[in-house]
């Protein structure tokens, strides 16, 4: 499906074997050219303005992350707990700690703070040691009340 695209802006990137999703992510990061970076799993789903919604609030800070709604198999939808505002400091690590913050698909990234840290390569819980390094690189943070982001 992605080869029957042809706009430049798509860049189809094949390991020869499963490498994991930390390995192809850094791949894909490392390959990206656009001011912003955002990690989506492809068994989950982004509501059509979900991107351009992080995007537009993206001024001024590093890291955008949007709010994520878990979809049960059974039809079952629940909305993630979390804390919305502009972060900064110590409150950021609290957002880890407390659980406000989870991973990193429902965030866009300033591409300048990846040349500062490298995806973890792990095949699991790859992305909290990269969020980690993340937020101590970035001045700003924000989250933002936008339920885009489909966990499946």
């Amino acid at each position: 499906i992605i080869n029957s695209f042809s706009d430049p802006r798509i860049k189809y990137i094949s390991n020869e074997v499963n490498m994991g999703a930390g390995y192809s992510r850094k791949v894909g990061i490392e390959s990206a050219s656009g001011e912003y970076i955002i990690t989506i799993d492809g068994d989950d789903w982004v509501e059509p303005d979900f991107l351009k919604n992080l995007y537009y609030n993206s001024e001024n800070c590093d890291m955008v992350f949007g709010s994520m709604v878990f979809d049960f198999s059974n039809g079952d939808v629940k909305y993630f707990d979390t804390s919305f505002g502009i972060f900064s400091g110590v409150e950021k690590f609290e957002l880890v700690r407390n659980k406000k913050i989870i991973f990193l698909n429902t965030c866009l990234v300033k591409r300048t703070l990846y040349d500062k840290v490298s995806y973890d390569t792990k095949r699991y819980n790859e992305d909290t040691p990269t969020l980690i390094k993340l937020l101590s690189f970035s001045d700003k943070i924000k989250i933002v009340k936008e339920f885009g982001y489909h966990y499946i």
